[in-house]
Order: structure tokens, then C-alpha cells, then sequence
């Protein structure tokens, strides 16, 4: 895996954590944001992955 692709992991990760453990609106609106965004990593890192 490259550094891209463990960096979207650790933060897909870190979303699911907050999603579940905080009980707050708040809070799964950041937890949501940061899957969303640690997917989008993950996935970005494997098609730039692939094209090379």
C-alpha cells in the first residue's frame, strides 16, 4: 500500500470511530465527512496506483 492509500485508510478509520463513539449531530456530521473523505483518498490512491 502506499503512503496515500494508508493515509485515506487511517481516516476512513478515525470517521467510523467518532460515527459510533460520539453520540452527537455535531459529531456525526465530522465522523461522515471524514469517511467520505477517506474513501475518496483510498480510492484516489489506487487509481493513481493503477495508471502508473
Amino acid at each position: 500500500m502506499s503512503k496515500i492509500q494508508v493515509m485515506g485508510l487511517v481516516v476512513l478509520i478515525i470517521g467510523i470511530i467518532i460515527t459510533f463513539v460520539v453520540e452527537n449531530k455535531n459529531a456525526d456530521f465530522i465522523g461522515s465527512l471524514l469517511m467520505g473523505g477517506g474513501v475518496g483518498v483510498l480510492v484516489a490512491g489506487i487509481s493513481k496506483k493503477s495508471k502508473s
